[in-house]
């Protein structure tokens, strides 16, 4: 069936103006918003930390993200980290805003600088700020030349942000400390957000670098650790120091005491290059660390030198206290548990006292297997004994010589061996108990 042309030509202009209709009504519709940027700040700054954050910029900037929002509850951290992200957040395109929260966090010490470097600085109801005198690598107040060069960064930031420069000096000398309202009476933060949708709320129509922004409603993309800074991250931490050092221990141990297990000796090489990557980010004390390792040489010793316990207690002594001292001089929060030393030092000890008394036990134990064990045995007479004759002993026959006749059937006692002749004497008083036996 034919079509006329003009009724093709009527169909064919009115399908060309209902798409330029949709395409008109499709430009009109407002373009998606990108969203925000969330970076965590939790726990311990340093060296993975100051990646990730890096990186979380260098992502919002290429997605063109209007906002950043580092999302911060921190005890500070390594000034080489913070000075790391304090300049990735100074060349940011995005603008940044600190967020300390949830309620109870804090952003102390090397946070307290980052929060100020940032665009914009908010408080949840229950946080605080401060507390940023820096220390030295022996835990104790850094020298006054570092002092004096931490105190005028902060100047400097403070300055630049338009926040109270004389609070943030005295953060580094004095180590003041604020709480949310304190911080935002003393002009250090902005405002106060009880959550993420009230910190946008409250960020809206605040100008950045001559723009207003749009932040009101805007959605929030969570950009996490990657699995390697996560692992790097989780090292930092004293306690999994201290694990993966004691891990390297019973590696080294179990291979020695097992030698071509090969799994205990790969176990205790990871541990041990693991360990050295914490040690080489944390501060650790070297008398502490000469007593661990002391520590361990007593162990070792304990499985080829019988000392009756005496190294293994010296061995628990020192770990104990060498793992107290390991971190004595880094600040508190860089510090291992008490509770996970004093566990460790008791499961140590009760692992090689389990095992000196299992080796005290053996040593004691009869012989089993050899000439050895049959002295004692109870033997049966295949032959008479005048005084030399043959005897049935562990279903072996055996020749053997008596101190006094002994008939066929009759029971005896080893009391020695001399070469291939057993020493016996008769069995007293029930000389027939084994008469059966000679049947075998």
């Amino acid at each position: 069936m034919r079509y006329p042309r003009a009724g093709l030509s009527r169909l064919s202009s009115r399908l060309v103006l209902i798409a330029i209709a949709l395409l008109a009504a499709a430009s009109c519709l407002p373009a998606p918003r990108a969203p925000a940027v969330r970076l965590d700040v939790d726990g311990i700054i340093d060296p993975p930390m100051a990646s990730y954050i890096t990186r979380g910029l260098e992502y919002a900037s290429q997605r063109r993200a209007p906002l950043v929002i580092l999302y911060m509850d921190t005890p500070g951290g390594l000034a080489d980290s913070m000075r790391e992200i304090i300049q990735a957040i100074l060349a940011s395109p995005v603008p940044v805003v600190t967020y300390v929260a949830p309620e109870g966090a804090r952003a102390a010490s090397a946070g307290c600088l980052i929060a100020i470097a940032s665009d914009f600085l908010a408080m949840s109801p229950t946080s605080n700020i401060g507390a940023a005198h820096p220390v030295s690598e022996s835990g104790v107040p850094a020298s006054d030349k570092i002092t004096n060069d931490m105190a005028a960064q902060a100047r400097s930031l403070a300055k630049r942000r338009g926040r109270n420069v004389e609070w943030a000096e005295k953060a580094v000398r004095q180590s003041v400390s604020d709480t949310a309202d304190e911080a935002v009476r003393d002009h250090i933060a902005d405002f106060i957000a009880q959550n993420e949708r009230d910190l946008l709320v409250k960020l809206n129509g605040r100008k950045w670098n001559g723009e207003v922004l749009h932040t009101a409603g805007l959605p929030i993309q969570h950009l996490p650790m990657g699995m390697k800074e996560r692992f790097l991250h989780v090292l930092s931490n004293p306690n999994v120091a201290l694990l993966l050092m004691m891990l390297a221990m019973y590696g080294l141990i179990g291979e020695l005491s097992h030698p071509g297990a090969v799994f205990p000796g790969i176990i205790g090489a990871v541990s041990v290059v693991l360990a050295f990557y914490s040690f080489s980010v944390l501060s650790i004390n070297a008398a502490g660390f000469l007593l661990v390792a002391m520590a361990v040489g007593l162990f070792i010793a304990d499985l080829f030198v019988p000392s009756h316990g005496v190294l293994t207690a010296s061995g628990v002594l020192c770990l104990a206290l060498g793992s107290f001292m390991l971190f004595q001089d880094a600040p508190s929060f860089l510090r291992a548990s008490a509770l996970l030393i004093v566990s460790m030092s008791l499961v140590t000890g009760a692992f090689f006292g389990l095992a000196l008394g299992a080796g005290i036990r053996a040593q004691r134990r009869r012989v089993a297997t050899g000439r050895e064990a049959m002295v004692g045995a109870v033997a049966v007479a295949t032959s008479p004994l005048r005084p030399e004759g043959m005897v049935r002993v562990m279903g072996e026959l055996w020749r053997a010589v008596s101190s006094e006749p002994v008939d066929v059937g009759q029971s005896v006692v080893v009391k020695g061996v001399e070469g291939l002749t057993l020493r016996v004497e008769p069995a007293h008083p029930n000389p027939d108990a084994e008469k059966g036996d000679v049947s075998r």
